[in-house]
């Protein structure tokens, strides 16, 4: 860098006219640099500002334009930009501009001359060369055309029939030759060799008629692998020694090849031929040139070619061969995987073929054949319900708990089998009988090889969701029903049953129950034939159509009450939970699931003539238990003691009814309670 002598900066510092300052000459210590050639400098020594120092301070003679530079360097104005070689000064009004030289024409450049120079006569530069400045730098790039001689003397006649000659200097036309990669025409024409042919040599017009041929199927073409002649001759216009125009020709075996999606094969004569590859094989995807071309290759088992579709991609259309292995699509039944190839899809897939996709898995819960056939795994509709599925609430799910398939069916919409004799499984999704296990919900057995029988047959229950096949007996009473007589508390425990299949404790109720402890009675009815002696000899003779005992302790006396007549009311005794409740508080064996409506309880029902007696009756309060069985079971429900109803023209089977009557029991001292006691019998079968 420099001082500047004069001006608003002067002593600072800055570069001389032709220079810029360079701050990638050091990080440490920028500096001012001369311009290259092709740049321009500012015309005088200038100021640097220290925020310009860090860039170039330059232009270059191409922003103008491609084609210009400069002859030196250190240039500070455009004025001083030239055409390159190749190009001819072009300005662009008052701004430098190049163009570059087309057709036969040439420059050396740098001279802002307005046009290129022309080839001497008969010379041309290839059209080809027209975009690179490079090939029109000299005139040495002008070249003699094809069928054209450098003679002695001037105006020497062209050879005939565009004919070439092998040397400088033919003096006859005797030396006119036809040239490697060409032939005569039938009228005498010279003319390359056509596509599927070649010749190597310099030959006489009179054994030019043809081309040797590649070989039947095989094609060839021009230059690189084929070579090229030397037309014209090695003599530039200048008189120096200069290469020739080089024609691409057709010159050698070399030029022949294998097209892609073709197969090479030995002809048997010494000879080939090139065949198209169909018929499930293919051909490689690169050229073969000579004779290094092989037979197809067949495609890979489990593939084919098709017409059309993903195969159709890779045929060569022009020549009708399928190209590389990607034309090999799948065949039905098999699909493609990242480790095997093309492989038979596996159980539980399928595969229409025509891809080079993997099998298609089977919807959830459908699978195919265990044993592959091509024709088990090739369409959507080969999926089956596959064991341990069924068809459920509307779907497909694992066979649910008590069911199993062992099956493959073509019904998607088949239910899952119920495990025989009253069985269930572990779990859901079994396969076979084998796996009903466990007893069904409700069911149990006395030992693991005893059939599943009613739980209410030994007086218990049967979990849905146990593991093992025994049922679970109904709670007992430990406190039982107490009564007071002679100065003692005698006390029943009544034995629990439970209700048909029954599945938990709430299924369980006492078989006989007394609704209020101590002094509890309903009236006494028709004597027993026995069981007089004490009150468990009572309960013992009730059976059938009995409805509920009444012992006597003063006479020591059984009497029980059966259902009258032929029915024309219902009467209905309100059962009592399993275990020990007092008659006041928990009596009501309900509500449960199976009610027949939300808040009833349990109550054992008889069709009965003439209810009208028993206990103490009152009308029900309720507008609805006047007309509904379930409304009066209700209304029962709620009050506390309530024994049972009478359903007042009502039947078994419906819920109308005419009238409801609540039933309660005689208590206190001075009623039928002071001696005797009543229990209710329950009868499972005959709930509500």
């Amino acid at each position: 860098m420099v001082p500047l002598l004069a001006g608003p900066n002067t002593g600072q510092c800055g570069c001389e006219a032709g220079f810029y300052f360079n701050r990638s000459s050091s990080a440490a210590s920028p500096s001012c640099s001369p311009c290259e050639p092709g740049f321009i400098c500012q015309p005088a020594r200038h100021y640097v500002a220290p925020a310009a120092r860090t860039a170039f301070d330059r232009k270059a003679c191409a922003a103008y334009g491609p084609g210009l530079t400069t002859r030196r360097g250190k240039s500070t104005s455009a004025a001083l930009c030239v055409e390159k070689p190749g190009y001819f000064f072009a300005p662009n009004g008052t701004a430098p501009g190049a163009a570059l030289c087309r057709g036969n024409t040439w420059s050396v450049g740098f001279s802002k001359s307005a046009s290129c120079k022309p080839c001497p006569a008969g010379y041309v530069i290839a059209a080809a060369r027209d975009s690179n400045p490079a090939e029109r730098d000299s005139a040495k790039k002008c070249k003699l055309p094809p069928g054209y001689t450098l003679s002695m003397p001037q105006g020497a006649p062209q050879c005939p029939g565009g004919l070439w000659t092998q040397r400088i200097g033919a003096r006859s036309e005797s030396e006119c030759a036809v040239p490697p990669g060409h032939m005569l025409s039938a009228s005498g024409q010279l003319q390359p060799c056509p596509d599927g042919t070649f010749s190597s040599a310099w030959r006489q017009p009179d054994q030019a008629g043809s081309c040797t041929a590649c070989g039947r199927g095989m094609r060839s073409e021009p230059g690189a692998t084929g070579g090229a002649v030397l037309l014209g001759l090695a003599v530039g216009p200048d008189g120096e020694e200069a290469e020739g125009l080089a024609l691409p020709i057709r010159g050698n075996l070399q030029a022949c090849y294998t097209p892609v999606g073709y197969g090479l094969y030995d002809n048997g004569a010494g000879g080939f031929t090139a065949q198209p590859c169909s018929n499930n094989s293919y051909g490689s995807d690169l050229k073969a040139y000579a004779y290094q071309g092989v037979p197809c290759s067949p495609c890979p088992e489990g593939t084919e070619t098709r017409t059309g579709g993903l195969s159709g991609t890779h045929l060569n259309s022009e020549l009708n061969g399928y190209v590389g292995w990607r034309a090999c699509v799948t065949q039905p039944g098999y699909g493609y995987t990242a480790a095997l190839g093309p492989a038979p899809c596996e159980q539980g897939s399928w595969s229409a073929g025509g891809t080079a996709s993997p099998c298609t898995p089977c919807s959830t819960g459908l699978t195919t054949d265990a044993s592959w056939t091509a024709e088990s795994h090739d369409d959507a509709g080969d999926c089956r319900l596959g064991p341990g599925w069924g068809y459920h609430g509307g779907q497909i799910v694992p066979c649910p708990e008590g069911t199993y398939n062992a099956l493959l069916r073509a019904d998607t919409r088949a239910p899952c089998d119920a495990c025989p004799d009253n069985a269930s499984t572990p779990s859901a999704g079994a396969n076979s009988a084998e796996d009903c296990t466990l007893c069904a919900a409700g069911y149990g057995a006395a030992s693991d090889t005893a059939p599943c029988a009613d739980c209410s047959l030994l007086n218990g229950y049967g979990p849905p969701d146990r593991q093992e096949r025994a049922c679970t007996r109904c709670p007992g009473q430990l406190l039982g029903f107490t009564f007071f007589w002679a100065g003692a508390l005698l006390t029943y425990r009544s034995p629990a049953i439970s209700t048909p299949r029954a599945t938990a404790p709430a299924d369980c109720v006492l078989q006989f129950a007394q609704l209020q402890d101590e002094l509890w009675a309903l009236n006494a009815t028709a004597a027993a034939a026995a069981g007089h002696e004490s009150l468990e000899a009572c309960l013992a003779q009730c059976s059938g159509a009995c409805q509920y005992v009444t012992y006597d302790y003063a006479q020591r006396a059984c009497s029980m009450r059966s259902a009258s007549g032929s029915g024309a009311h219902v009467v209905a005794f309100n059962a009592l939970y399993a275990g020990d409740m007092l008659a006041t508080n928990e009596r009501q064996a309900g509500p449960l699931p199976r009610a027949v409506a939300a808040g009833s309880g349990r109550y054992t029902q008889w069709q009965d003539d003439s209810p009208f007696g028993i206990g103490v009756q009152a009308p029900a309060t309720a507008a609805a238990a006047a007309t509904s069985k379930d409304a009066c079971f209700t209304e029962c429900n709620w009050e506390e003691a309530c024994a049972g109803v009478v359903v007042v023209g009502g039947s078994l089977t419906g819920d109308a009814a005419s009238g409801c009557r609540l039933i309660y029991g005689f208590t206190g001292l001075q009623s039928l309670a002071a001696t005797s006691r009543s229990l209710t019998r329950a009868v499972p079968a005959r709930f509500n």
